[in-house]
């Protein structure tokens, strides 16, 4: 994450392809490497701990995030310093990201879903737009639903709809089995 918020922006195509050669395969120099800024940017947040928020590392490491993302830090109520401390390890982040290598990573989806290839869907009634432009691409059942009229509430038309839903979990078992069972079964008993 503090990777993330400290590196450069790609501004535009030309920027990511002068970018490539930082693309390296996940081996043990790449293992240094991220191991390299984790130990930094730890001791940066743990000093940031200690010297502003009594020795809480959660605290100042969400701090120094919402600092990187330029979020609002009202709520840390954060001594006079914390900030500037902040930035300074911002800084330091920024300074040892620029031009770091990354792992190589691809994602190559088999298939991309198409509205047709579902056979229901499930909107909010007077929503025309929605329920024609399925009705258009194919989706074979289309329901509407008003959570301010009993019969037609969201969870109801779900329920009605199950032999539509996706099948692959398991069913629950033991304390879930009953969770689901009380929750089906609001009618005051219990099991």
């Amino acid at each position: 994450l503090m990777r993330a918020v400290s590196s450069n922006k790609f501004k535009d195509l030309e920027d990511i392809k002068a970018s490539r050669g930082l693309i390296r395969p996940v081996d043990n120099d790449m293992a240094d490497v991220h191991g390299s800024l984790d130990s930094d940017v730890y001791n940066e947040v743990e000093n940031l701990a200690q010297k502003h928020f009594n020795g809480s590392f959660r605290f100042a490491q969400d701090y120094i995030t919402d600092v990187a993302m330029n979020r609002d830090v009202s709520w840390a109520n954060a001594p006079s310093g914390a900030k500037r401390d902040a930035l300074k390890s911002l800084d330091l982040f920024k300074k040892e990201v620029e031009g770091m290598p990354t792992a190589y990573f691809e994602a190559k989806p088999r298939s991309v879903a198409q509205l047709r290839d579902f056979d229901a869907a499930l909107v909010p009634q007077g929503n025309t737009a929605a329920i024609e432009k399925l009705k258009r691409q194919g989706v074979p059942e289309v329901v509407e639903y008003n959570d301010e009229i009993p019969g037609m509430t969201r969870s109801e038309k779900i329920k009605q709809m199950q032999k539509l839903l996706f099948s692959g979990a398991l069913a629950p078992v033991g304390l879930m089995a009953l969770l689901a069972e009380n929750e089906r079964n609001k009618d005051g008993l219990n099991y």
